[in-house]
């Protein structure tokens, strides 16, 4: 029972009514606060975690916000809740301060989300926003710890987080057992899958982890940037969910001690889409006889509202051919960019295959032949030669004549 003194004294603590300051905080477009709590610029919703609730109000105080808290843990204990803004966690860590205002204002859960005193459980302790939108250059920013052992150095059973999203507007839904997800598939993050209590390092904050491996934050907050490229979607609207997941938790498991979140604020993005198609339509592309340097454009054109982008190269084999650029083409909204083929080489024969990604869109395969053209006629005297001989006979009428 390695975990009994801690869970008494986490009970006492969790389950203590204290009075909560406000930071800043709330749904919805509000300025972003000073310091190291401020919210991404433009956020379209932020949450400070000011009023959880205490582990009896069952997460009472997000509810009305449009958030919610979900507990699938076997034999489910304790909610989300705010901690103390005093005194120690488990006998061994102070209670850390906020990341941003009053003491106590984050969401935090530990290994009491089982109320099971005498055999490990699976933990799956869910906290979930409002329905959001989801655009191009759409971002999620959180802060999430835990807390270290007496010495400072690792943590004293190791923790785990995932981040996840769903793209369902309707209630939210985790699905009914220990290990489902429901309708939160697209994992956007996942922390310390191997269990290890070693310290994560953090000290620039992490942008789009992400599965990490090994390791979790103790000693300070952790600042965690995720947006288009870390798997949010750019169009459509859902949940963003925090899941607090240990397969082997509870007062009684190996792993599970104590973490929080705070400071979370999403940017929602531009809605709109990008339409870029080309101009010449994937297949064969004949380029015909044409001289050394000759160059033939790829035209795509963009008819959608937001900018896009297309990356062409050419596959191994290609012969004579060349292509420019090799890196991504922006296409504006509304208009065209250019690819270049260049036939370049010694006379012969010009193929190859040319593959232009459009970002979310199709694959674009072009199969191009033609042919640098050459001198094929026997050669002809230059000028230089053609001079020498006439010089030659010249000499040699002057030579005859001063015989005769």
């Amino acid at each position: 029972m390695k975990k009994i003194i801690a869970l008494a004294v986490l009970s006492i603590f969790a389950s203590s009514a204290f009075a909560q300051a406000s930071k800043p905080g709330s749904i919805r477009a509000e300025a972003a606060g000073a310091g190291t709590g401020t919210f991404q610029a433009n956020a379209t919703i932020t949450q400070g975690f000011d009023t959880v609730g205490t582990t009896a109000g069952n997460c009472s105080g997000l509810t009305a916000s449009g958030w919610s808290c979900i507990n699938r843990s076997g034999m489910p204990g304790t909610s989300w809740f705010n901690p103390p803004g005093t005194g120690t966690l488990g006998g061994v860590a102070p209670n850390p301060a906020a990341q941003s205002g009053a003491a106590g204002s984050m969401a935090a859960t530990d290994f009491t989300t089982s109320a099971d005193p005498a055999a490990a459980q699976i933990l799956s302790n869910w906290i979930i926003s409002p329905v959001v939108q989801f655009g191009n250059n759409a971002s999620l920013e959180f802060h999430f710890r835990s807390i270290p052992d007496a010495a400072g150095t690792a943590q004293r059973f190791a923790d785990r987080l995932q981040v996840r999203l769903s793209t369902v507007t309707t209630a939210a839904n985790v699905g009914t057992t220990t290990t489902s997800v429901g309708d939160f598939s697209t994992l956007l993050a996942d922390f310390n899958t191997t269990y290890t209590t070693g310290l994560l390092s953090c000290a620039s904050g992490l942008t789009n982890p992400g599965v990490v491996a090994a390791g979790f934050p103790a000693a300070a907050w952790c600042r965690v940037t995720i947006n288009n490229a870390g798997g949010i979607p750019t169009t459509g609207s859902g949940r963003i969910a925090f899941r607090y997941f240990v397969e082997s938790g509870g007062a009684a498991g190996n792993d599970s001690t104590w973490m929080a979140v705070d400071t979370f604020s999403f940017v929602e993005g531009t809605t709109g889409s990008a339409v870029v198609a080309p101009v010449t339509p994937a297949g064969a592309l004949n380029i015909g006889v044409v001289t050394n340097g000759t160059a033939r454009p790829l035209v795509f054109n963009n008819s959608g509202t937001l900018a896009g982008s297309v990356t062409c190269s050419l596959a191994a084999g290609s012969s004579n051919l060349s292509i420019s650029p090799t890196t991504a083409v922006n296409v504006p909204a509304g208009g065209s960019a250019t690819v270049t083929l260049t036939a370049s080489g010694a006379p012969g024969s010009v193929s190859g295959t040319v593959n232009c990604q459009i970002a979310g869109g199709a694959l674009v395969t072009y199969t191009v032949s033609g042919a640098i053209t050459g001198v094929t006629s026997a050669p002809t005297l230059g000028f230089f030669g053609g001079a020498a001989l006439i010089m030659l006979m010249l000499g040699l009428g002057v030579f005859v004549t001063r015989r005769n």
